[in-house]
């Protein structure tokens, strides 16, 4: 209260802290995306130009400078159409071989898709892990399984992201749901008709050129 001025009877309790904190907190979640759409025009002035020109990804080469907000983006060199494909290039793109995932790629060697499976609760999990998501069991074997399911999501890319793969756009990603449970995401098998929501499909593994063989799924023809 300041000098001269009376204490108001009555007078309700200010509602500052009500709905939030009266302390600073840092809460937990994704930081904004680095800005590359169109700024708003300044008082007097026109618009400003796009940051970043459209294209379909931008390649980050530092981390965002909390301080500052800024970020350093690269674009990425276009692939030149009818490249053939790099054997090298594709190998990059896989998985590096561990202990731990050694029997998938065994099994895909030999035609079949493993899985591992929780010796207490049952369950079949991919990608591989030490424990069980279910149950948190550390105790696991791996099994061959049917290597069917259905499709849960697809998209078709149209982008040459990477080298080892310009030719051959366009492509079906795949979601599919295991008869087994777990997701895995591939690729359609050429020849395979247009994806639907459920549709069946089956594992088939195609030789990468380097020793080992990648998991790809083949579509059944639509029966309407």
């Amino acid at each position: 209260m300041g000098p001269g001025r009376p204490c108001r009877t009555r007078r309700r309790a200010p509602a500052q802290h009500v709905r939030r904190a009266y302390e600073r907190k840092l809460h937990a979640g994704f930081r904004a995306p680095c800005r590359g759409g169109q700024a708003t025009a300044r008082r007097g002035r026109r618009t400003a130009g796009r940051e970043l020109q459209d294209r379909a990804v931008h390649v980050r080469l530092a981390h965002c400078d909390i301080a500052r907000s800024r970020c350093r983006l690269s674009r990425p060199e276009p692939i030149g159409k009818g490249e053939p494909m790099d054997v090298a290039a594709y190998t990059e793109l896989l998985p590096e071989i561990t202990p731990t995932n050694q029997p998938f790629w065994d099994g895909c060697a030999a035609g079949e898709l493993r899985l591992q499976k929780c010796a207490d609760c049952g369950r079949h999990r991919f990608p591989d892990s030490p424990v069980c998501p279910e149950c948190l069991s550390g105790a696991a074997s791996w099994e061959a399984v049917s290597g069917t399911g259905t499709i849960w999501s697809w998209c078709t890319m149209h982008q040459k992201y990477f080298a080892a793969f310009a030719d051959e756009v366009p492509y079906q990603l795949v979601y599919v749901r295991l008869a087994e449970g777990p997701l895995v995401i591939s690729t359609l098998t050429d020849g395979s008709p247009e994806p639907r929501l459920d549709q069946p499909v089956r594992a088939v593994f195609q030789p990468d050129g380097a020793g080992r063989a990648v998991v790809r799924f083949s579509a059944e023809a639509d029966p309407r």
